[in-house]
């Protein structure tokens, strides 16, 4: 993994995704430290987002250090802290810039408070108690661990549909699509993951399309400058940008903003800008979908390929607009922006193992179940 030292002025001037997300983490935290002031916040607090988590270290001399593992990627802010009331001072260390917020402290939990919002940590160790919960939160996360479960088989009408095969990071390396017969191979696409680059092949009987996917700051470009994605400070897809034009059809543009609630998408809105060929054929035809959830672990919950591939670009064919990457879609609505249409909504039908992961999948519009058999690792 790639390890970096954070900066704030670098990160506001190039926008670095990685750096923005910690500095928005390091606001939340700055509410707790040791400095003259309120000694409960010493010790290590931790929040795990389920595909990211963050650490906060505040020793007794005053140091700090904030760091993130997630997505691929390593973080650290080191630098001075000191509590005033509820409030804290964090000073950085390579740039002394210094950010004042404020905190709460129930128990075993650290309640991180800043205009961007709230975010709640759970402290590591230090106290008996606390060494005893962690003891027992530890234990938990092995269990958890021994019971990751990572989507392997689709089966559609009880046929092979779908195989995936992962890295040790439990991200996706390999994707086989199979035709109704669940025995020819239809596409096979491989992943390979370098640093800042994505680059994924696939093949089919008569082509093979490779796309590369480079990371620059909280940008995401594909095969160029004029496909682009936007990530928010929690590496999540917030926008996506593409920019075409022919001999035929002169210039237009695809703009889709995705919008988010307790981790799952919630609203997706797709506008096009045209050149004349299309200016009144199309300039109607704006769409926003909406989403609800249920409270169970999506198919993909384990999976640490990032985010904003699988909700942009990963291809699930029947299934459509179904899959969750943290909870389980339950309804999907279309609706048509500045125009007449408006699409019936459909709703998604799920069963259930006893472990509450996805078993089958059926909805208004495929009445075949689709079933989910997962490896544990």
């Amino acid at each position: 993994m790639k390890k970096v030292i954070l900066n704030f002025e670098a990160a506001v001037a190039k926008k670095n995704i990685i750096t923005i997300m910690l500095l928005f983490l390091m606001d939340l935290s700055l509410m707790t430290a040791c400095l003259g002031g309120n000694k409960k916040i010493i010790g290590v607090w931790e929040h795990d987002s389920g595909f990211m988590t963050m650490q906060y270290k505040f020793a007794s001399n005053g140091k700090f250090v904030i760091t993130m593992e997630g997505l691929g990627v390593t973080g650290e802010i080191p630098g001075e802290y000191k509590v005033v009331g509820n409030k804290i001072e964090l000073i950085k260390e390579d740039d002394g810039d210094k950010k004042v917020l404020e905190f709460e402290i129930n128990g075993n939990e650290l309640t991180l408070i800043s205009s961007e919002g709230t975010l709640k940590l759970t402290r590591q160790g230090s106290t008996s108690k606390a060494k005893s919960d962690n003891k027992s939160k530890k234990s938990k996360k092995l269990v958890a661990s021994e019971g990751v479960k990572l989507l392997e088989t689709i089966l559609y009408k009880g046929v092979l549909y779908q195989k995936f095969e992962y890295d040790d990071q439990n991200r996706i390396t390999k994707n086989t699509q199979y035709e109704q017969d669940g025995k020819t191979v239809f596409k096979t696409s491989t992943f390979k993951y370098n640093g800042n680059i994505l680059i994924v092949s696939e093949q089919t009987e008569s082509m093979t399309i490779t796309k590369t996917f480079f990371r620059e700051d909280n940008l995401i470009y594909k095969d160029g400058p004029d496909e682009y994605l936007e990530l928010n400070s929690q590496n999540m897809l917030v926008k996506y940008t593409g920019k075409f034009s022919s001999d035929v059809y002169n210039r237009w543009e695809t703009v889709i903003t995705f919008d988010y609630k307790d981790g799952n998408l919630y609203k997706k809105t797709v506008e096009f800008t045209y050149g004349e060929y299309f200016e009144d054929k199309y300039k109607n035809k704006n769409y926003e979908i909406t989403y609800t959830y249920d409270d169970k672990k999506s198919p993909l919950y384990y999976c640490k390929t990032p985010q904003w591939y699988l909700i942009m670009f990963f291809e699930w064919y029947r299934v459509g607009e179904a899959i969750g990457v943290t909870n389980n879609v339950k309804t999907v609505t279309f609706s048509t922006i500045g125009g007449e249409d408006n699409p019936k909504p459909y709703n998604i039908f799920l069963e259930y193992y006893d472990d509450g992961m996805m078993k089958s999948m059926t909805s208004d519009s495929f009445d075949s179940p689709m079933t989910f058999l997962y490896k544990t690792k």
